[in-house]
C-alpha cells in the first residue's frame, strides 16, 4: 500500500488501521509457537527482530494477540464448543 498522507511521517504509517494486516501465515506461525510453549510476545519479538522493526512487519503485538484470539474463536465455533453443548444437554436429559 502506498502512503499518500501529508499528516503522518513515513515511519509512523504502520500504526494506521488500514495498514495493519496479520497474514494467515503469520497467524499460523504464532499458533505453532504457542503449541510448542513459546509465549506470543516472545514469538512476536523474534519475528520483529528478524524483520528489523515493527514498521517492516506491518502489524503490532496487539494485532497479533487479536488475530490469534479470533482464529481460536473461529475454530471453537463449529467444533469443541458445539460438542461440549451436546454432551451437557445429553447429561441434563438423562437425569
Amino acid at each position: 500500500m502506498v502512503h499518500n498522507s501529508e499528516l503522518l511521517l513515513e515511519d509512523e504509517v504502520h500504526k494506521l488501521r488500514s495498514y495493519k494486516k496479520v497474514e494467515k501465515a503469520h497467524v499460523d506461525f504464532f499458533q505453532k509457537m504457542r503449541k510448542t510453549g513459546m509465549k506470543v510476545s516472545h514469538a512476536y519479538r523474534l519475528l520483529r527482530n528478524e524483520a528489523e522493526g515493527s514498521p517492516s512487519l506491518g502489524f503490532s503485538e496487539r494485532d497479533v494477540y487479536n488475530s490469534v484470539a479470533n482464529e481460536v474463536k473461529r475454530t471453537l465455533d463449529g467444533g469443541n464448543a458445539n460438542h461440549l453443548m451436546c454432551v451437557l444437554e445429553a447429561k441434563c436429559g438423562n437425569k
